[in-house]
């Protein structure tokens, strides 16, 4: 008793501390938070009207309505959530979608002797900007150096060129309603990278009280960022350990971010290269572990669909065929093989639906997965009666001695991958053996929302895909799908409020027990309910992704492996270029194709 209770009042006392100590604290406005800072509407609230919802580009949000990663014009960091902006003085701009169905305001002439914005003394203190014509502000910016601004009556642009009147009277409409009564006969030339041209197409989301270049759009800077992270990944690969095949930490795993970068892309280099790192693993194969995370069903599976693709049907399914011929080991009863996801039976099984989902139904056939998935079953039966707790847990699940809860090494990966549709484990089975075990877990929740690392543990310190909230996360969202009740909705939201708080890892961004890994939560619970709360929370952790290196966290044992380190990262950053198709890489199913095509 005094043991349990000095435990609990040492995770009281330092429950914040240790917190702090395993997660950076996160430095991004919540989706609420940018809501409530979105521009007033003035009018209709004076009349005692509720005001709407704003749109995602009134967020500063690198999305658009319909979900889709959007180029955008943004503020700095600070204004509404958006991505970071060169700064500059003055209060901070509105930010904008230059999609955004809002006409802009009619530009004036701008006044006689004006000189360019950046060549304007300040005024109203430290800071002060002074508010600068849109039609000056349609103009590339200019070095400071400048004597003349384009805005001047008979001022000479870039290359000699002069300014043209358009005609007498009214300018003609340009795109997006703008009006302007000047502008250059030419597009400038001898610019530099300091001075980038602001068109008539920017202009309706173009900070127009100070200047400043315009932060490059969403989609432009994780594309850069995969490529810069794909050279360091290949240059750090040559120091790996070549024995390695593992999806988890070794070659196979480079081999699925390659054939992720394939599906996001549909460049057929990628699933060249794919195809050049599964040669390598399948002449490595060591019979010593049977999953797909650990073992030789990894590669083995992702050999079968990447010779799909390339239409090697042949080899395809001499893949398949000897990942197959493991099944006796997993089938066997007297095996002391675990039943989790990295080292077990479901990690076998996932090889399995793998197949099915990638290649086709009937690539592996029923029967197969049924004999796979009554054994995990009959595990969990055995070892709760073992345990009496057949009542309250039907389905008990340990690994070396230990019930753990999360999705690598527990229970959590276990049931969600029973819930799959393609592993057709029977509506009996699913409500009265899964169900209450399911529910048994769920109860054993912090009050934070987090969820202990294995029943015994009563400290709540990990936030991680593989022990804590991130894993048991979407064990709760398959629950819902299966059994339509709320509250696996609810609790998995509660999930992702603990996961944004705590996400952002000191360990690294990979996957296991990084923040990428945490990023996938929220894309998971944004297809499950289309709220673009977790979106905008998933590209703020890719945001944080962007910056690979620069917060000081922990090296990983592997570097640059897909569940350890850089490849995890990259595989992030590409979901979030396609957040409707993401999924988590060997855990999340794709949705099953119609026809099978070998």
């Amino acid at each position: 008793m005094g043991e349990t209770m000095s435990r609990r009042l040492k995770f009281h006392l330092g429950g914040e501390a240790e917190m702090e100590e395993r997660a950076f604290g996160n430095p991004f406005p919540d989706y609420e938070a940018a809501a409530s800072a979105g521009p007033a509407t003035g009018g209709a609230e004076d009349a005692g009207c509720a005001r709407p919802p704003p749109a995602t580009d009134e967020l500063g949000l690198p999305f658009r309505d319909d979900g889709k990663v959007s180029r955008r014009v943004a503020g700095p960091r600070a204004a509404r959530g958006g991505l970071p902006m060169v700064a500059s003085a003055g209060p901070a701009p509105e930010a904008r979608d230059v999609s955004s169905p809002r006409p802009a305001p009619r530009a004036r002439r701008p006044e006689p002797g004006a000189r360019h914005p950046r060549a304007l003394p300040p005024r109203g203190g430290l800071g002060g900007v002074r508010r600068v014509p849109p039609a000056a502000a349609c103009l590339p910016l200019l070095p400071s150096r400048c004597a003349r601004g384009w805005g001047a009556p008979g001022a000479r642009g870039p290359g000699g060129r002069g300014l043209r009147r358009r005609g007498r009277g009214r300018a003609p409409r340009q795109p997006g309603g703008a009006e302007r009564l000047w502008a250059p006969t030419t597009r400038p030339r001898d610019v530099g990278a300091e001075a980038p041209w602001v068109g008539p197409e920017a202009l309706r989301g173009r900070p127009r009280d100070g200047p400043g270049p315009i932060v490059q759009n969403f989609t432009k800077r994780i594309q850069t960022k995969i490529k810069d992270l794909l050279q360091q990944m290949e240059e750090g690969l040559k120091t790996a350990d070549p024995h390695d095949c593992s999806a988890y930490t070794g070659w196979t795993g480079i081999a699925l971010l390659y054939l992720q970068l394939y599906r996001v892309t549909c460049d057929q280099t990628y699933l060249l290269r794919s195809l050049d790192y599964v040669k390598r693993t399948l002449r490595n194969l060591n019979g010593r572990r049977v999953t797909f995370l650990c073992g030789d069903a990894g590669p083995l599976a992702v050999g079968a669909v990447v010779y799909h693709k390339l239409k090697s049907d042949c080899e395809s399914q001499e893949c398949i065929t000897k990942l197959l011929q493991l099944q006796r080991t997993i089938v066997c009863r007297d095996s002391d093989l675990p039943d989790e996801l990295l080292y077990g039976r479901a990690g076998y099984l996932y090889a399995l639906l793998y197949l099915n989902t990638e290649i086709g139904p009937g690539t592996v056939c029923e029967s197969a997965i049924k004999e796979v998935v009554c054994a995990i079953i009959e595990s969990g039966k055995t070892l709760s009666r073992e345990e009496r707790k057949a009542e309250r847990c039907p389905l008990l699940y340990q690994w070396h001695r230990k019930q753990y809860v999360g999705a690598a090494h527990g229970m959590a990966g276990i049931y969600y991958m029973l819930m799959q549709p393609a592993a057709k484990v029977d509506q009996e089975t699913l409500t009265e053996m899964v169900k209450p075990s399911i529910d048994y877990v769920r109860h054993k929740r912090f009050r934070s929302g987090n969820y202990p690392s294995s029943l015994s543990n009563e400290t709540d310190r990990l936030v991680h895909w593989c022990h804590g909230a991130p894993g048991v996360i979407h064990m709760l969202m398959q629950a819902y799908k299966v059994f339509k009740e709320e509250k696996y909705l609810k609790d998995a939201m509660e999930c992702s409020d603990v996961i944004w708080q705590r996400g952002l890892l000191r360990k690294g961004y990979g996957i296991c027990h990084g923040t990428a890994g945490n990023g996938y939560s929220f894309l998971s619970l944004y297809h499950l309910t289309q709220d673009k709360k977790y979106l905008y929370r998933a590209c703020k952790f890719a945001e944080w992704c962007l910056e690979y290196g620069a917060h000081g966290c922990r090296i990983p044992d592997r570097p640059y492996s897909l569940f350890e380190g850089m490849a995890g990262a990259i595989h992030f950053l590409s979901d979030i270029l396609a957040p409707e198709t993401s999924r988590f890489p060997a855990f999340e199913l794709a949705p099953p194709q119609r026809d099978r095509k070998i």
